[in-house]
């Protein structure tokens, strides 16, 4: 079985600014952890910007990580969580990559 590396960025901060409460970053790897039976989570935060109608949104964010089969169970059940991700963290939009991977 082909294996993905799925990499998620979980916001620091509302877009109004606000600070993300860590109960919540926490929630996100408990069930993140439960579903594909572990995960890491990289807690330096990494800073980006990004156009959304005209306006510049800063960010900062961590970068949450899990190694698993790239089949389509994964891939829907995580296109079937982002929505939740963006109502949890009140973002418009909520990053989540997969990337081919060969572990050896």
């Amino acid at each position: 079985m082909n294996q993905a590396l799925f990499q998620i960025f979980i916001p620091l901060n509302y877009n109004d600014g606000t600070s993300v409460e860590k109960e919540k970053i926490q929630k996100t790897c408990t069930e993140i952890g439960l579903h594909f039976g572990g995960y890491t989570l990289h807690e330096t935060p990494v800073r980006g910007g990004w156009y959304h109608e005209g306006r510049l949104y800063h960010d900062q964010h961590l970068t949450l990580m899990v190694i698993a089969d790239d089949n389509a169970q994964n891939r829907t059940w995580l296109k079937n969580y982002k929505p939740i991700l963006k109502n949890r963290f009140c973002q418009i939009e909520i990053f989540i990559l997969v990337w081919e991977i060969e572990i050896l």
